[in-house]
């Protein structure tokens, strides 16, 4: 407890430091440090943005990672993708008629959904398989219905 007290001291005291050396300084002087500040910030502020608009990768200092989602994982070509591989959808859990129901949903290129109710978790777990059961639109939406919908998250279903 000691040491955060005489960090949280320290760093009041380099605040004060820099608050009185910017006070001391000419009005003009403390206008254009504001002003540059502020364009600093924005610039930094904006650099995530204008990368997330372009989708570019930049090779700079500060690294910003992309917001992925399951095509962009699984399905990186779409025309060098075999015929079963599927996109990992997320998992469906909860109780239905006294019994507790947990699957995975996964869908191919198509738009054909599949449950596996035993996943593996190897490099194979979403490539269509006698694991695999393939189910109905009218089936997935009284699954949605009566079960809790967990969306795959980046680190979250492990493969």
């Amino acid at each position: 407890m000691g040491k955060i007290i005489k960090r949280r001291t320290r760093l009041a005291g380099l605040a004060r430091l820099v608050r009185m050396g910017f006070n001391c300084l000419p009005r003009a002087d403390k206008k254009e440090l504001t002003i540059w500040f502020g364009i600093a910030a924005g610039l930094i502020c904006a650099m995530p943005v204008i990368k997330g608009v372009t989708g570019k990768h930049y090779t700079n200092v500060i690294a910003i990672d992309l917001i992925k989602i399951p095509k962009d994982i699984y399905m990186k070509n779409e025309h060098s993708v075999s015929e079963d591989q599927l996109i990992p959808v997320g998992k469906l859990k909860g109780e239905i008629n006294g019994e507790f129901e947990a699957f995975y949903l996964a869908t191919d290129a198509n738009g054909t959904t599949y449950i596996n109710r035993s996943i593996d978790f190897s490099s194979e777990a979403y490539h269509k398989s006698k694991g695999l059961e393939e189910i109905t639109r009218e089936d997935l939406d009284r699954y949605r219905n009566e079960l809790h919908f967990l969306p795959v998250r980046s680190k979250g279903i492990k493969h």
